[in-house]
Order: structure tokens, then C-alpha cells, then sequence
């Protein structure tokens, strides 16, 4: 059976939402990181197609129905350095998108 694929239909709703261009899956990380709820998770990395501010991003979503969004960036390459960059105190004030919306 395979897993639904809902989710990441909905991050990428919120990414193209939150950045107003086309996005590709890539693909999907699980991410073993005590911050995140449960300790482990899914991050789904996407292509952003025409962006000016980044070529990709990872996204996940948290226990609230939102989704956080962390641009790749020099010190972003990885599902693993977004997951520790967002949790870390200087970045809890990335992007999170209600999914729901």
C-alpha cells in the first residue's frame, strides 16, 4: 500500500501560496530531530520554479496544522539543517502557513 499523498500535496499548496511560484517535489526526507514533534518527521524538499529567492525549500508540517518553510540557503542545504535552523532561537520566526487554509 502506498502512503497518501495529501500532505505533500497540501505543502505544496502552502509553498506556492507563500511564494507565488510553481513548485516541484523532489523528494522526502525523514529527519530524526528531538525538537520536531515525536522527535522524528517527514521534510519534504521542493524545486521552486522561476523564485528569485531561492531554487529550493523544505517544508514539514507541525502538530498545529501549519506548515514551516525554510528556504535553502548557504547555511540551509539539507531537510536536517532546516529542521535544526528552524528550531534554533534565531529562526522561529520563519514562514508557517495554516494548512488548513
Amino acid at each position: 500500500m502506498f502512503p497518501s499523498l495529501a500532505p505533500i500535496r497540501a505543502l505544496a499548496v502552502a509553498v506556492q501560496q507563500l511564494y507565488g511560484t510553481s513548485v516541484l517535489h523532489l523528494q522526502t526526507v525523514w529527519v530524526a530531530a528531538p525538537q520536531m514533534p515525536g522527535g522524528v518527521g517527514n521534510v519534504e524538499v521542493f524545486a521552486l520554479i522561476g523564485a528569485a529567492e531561492s531554487r529550493r525549500c523544505f517544508a514539514w508540517p507541525t502538530n498545529a496544522g501549519e506548515a514551516v518553510v525554510m528556504l535553502a540557503s548557504s547555511g540551509i542545504n539539507t531537510a536536517e539543517d532546516a529542521v535544526h535552523a528552524f528550531y534554533s532561537e534565531q529562526t522561529t520566526t520563519s514562514p508557517k502557513v495554516d494548512l488548513a487554509a
